[in-house]
């Protein structure tokens, strides 16, 4: 998959200069307003590429020990909405990848972009 370096006019650095300009902001934040627990974030969908237009949404995967019966929702910025998928490890969304031929666990493991925890 083709990634798109974008100048990063917030002065965030990598992997913030992957996501499209119009979005950099609203990713940033969301790393900065995650549910207790979270091991990694994955960033895919439309974000990630030229097509990405103003009212596009945020497609996230947060993976980690993330009490789902919170009600998590990053403090959010008024111009974007998110579509989040929360798994509790690596193994249940490569299971649940496998399950389908197109789905959006193939989408985070195929496309998606790593912009929080380790590498």
């Amino acid at each position: 998959m083709r990634r798109y370096l974008y100048i990063d006019k917030y002065g965030y650095g990598s992997p913030f200069v992957h996501v499209h300009p119009l979005k950099q902001k609203h990713v940033k934040h969301l790393t900065e307003h995650l549910p207790e627990g979270t091991r990694y974030v994955y960033l895919f969908g439309s974000a990630l590429f030229p097509s990405c237009r103003s009212d596009s949404d945020i497609d996230v995967a947060l993976i980690g020990e993330i009490n789902k019966s919170d009600s998590f929702m990053p403090m959010k910025l008024p111009d974007c909405e998110y579509d989040i998928f929360i798994f509790s490890s690596m193994d249940e969304l490569k299971e649940c990848a496998s399950r389908s031929i197109q789905n959006a666990e193939r989408s985070i493991l195929e496309e998606g972009l790593l912009v929080y925890g380790g590498a």
